[in-house]
């Protein structure tokens, strides 16, 4: 992380370069010893020298599904299967009948379709994956949050399970869904989450600034 004094701000403000969001004092630590110095990186500021720190990080201990078939904005439903995939996998056999299993992930996706549309806001997605759940598993709770999702997250990732992101105004992604396998936070919820992109891709990693929520199965 790299960071500038902001001049413009009240005295001390301290700025992070990529998300330029303003970094409370208290989350940088004053390096007093050499030994210190294999922290994230460090920054000397008016011969003030302070190193950046990780206030809290995890990630899921398995790999997750590496769906792609997007063919009609259904990156909800792509998302979706992603996380039932690593449940079935990981917690229950039960989340994926026999008859929606497949390497590419097409049939569940296309359950999930049925259930939840296209171009998926969070009513739709939460209302889909719970509609499926109780048809296949056994009623549980999905939550849907647009506010404090960072603490959520904590939550999910820390019971070793992954969850749905929403991404808003993402220079590659736009607004889209991805799957949460990790996050690295440098202050109380801003940082990175490493996701699933639902393209395919994993280990991408997302600054928190281009969030805006997110889905899971309780």
């Amino acid at each position: 992380m790299y960071y500038k004094v902001d001049g413009t701000r009240q005295f001390g403000s301290i700025i992070e370069l990529q998300s330029q969001k303003e970094v409370a004092i208290e989350d940088i630590t004053p390096l007093v010893r050499g030994s210190e110095a294999d922290s994230l990186g460090t920054l000397n500021i008016d011969n003030f020298l302070i190193k950046t720190r990780a206030v809290s990080s995890d990630s899921i201990s398995h790999s997750t599904a590496r769906y792609s078939y997007n063919p009609d904005g259904t990156c909800g439903s792509v998302a979706g299967a992603i996380v039932l995939n690593y449940y079935d996998r990981y917690k229950s056999p039960s989340y994926v009948p026999n008859s929606l299993e497949s390497s590419d992930g097409v049939a569940l996706i296309n359950a999930l379709v049925a259930r939840m549309g296209t171009s998926t806001n969070y009513i739709e997605l939460k209302r889909g994956l719970s509609l499926y759940i109780k048809q296949y598993y056994k009623p549980t709770t999905v939550t849907a949050n647009t506010y404090s999702w960072g603490d959520r997250i904590r939550t999910i990732i820390g019971k070793n399970y992954p969850c749905i992101l929403g991404l808003t105004s993402h220079p590659r992604y736009g607004e889209h869904w991805v799957v949460v396998t990790g996050y690295n936070f440098t202050s109380h919820n801003s940082g990175t989450y490493t996701v699933n992109d639902g393209w395919g891709n994993v280990g991408i990693n997302i600054n928190s600034s281009y969030t805006d929520g997110g889905v899971d199965i309780g």
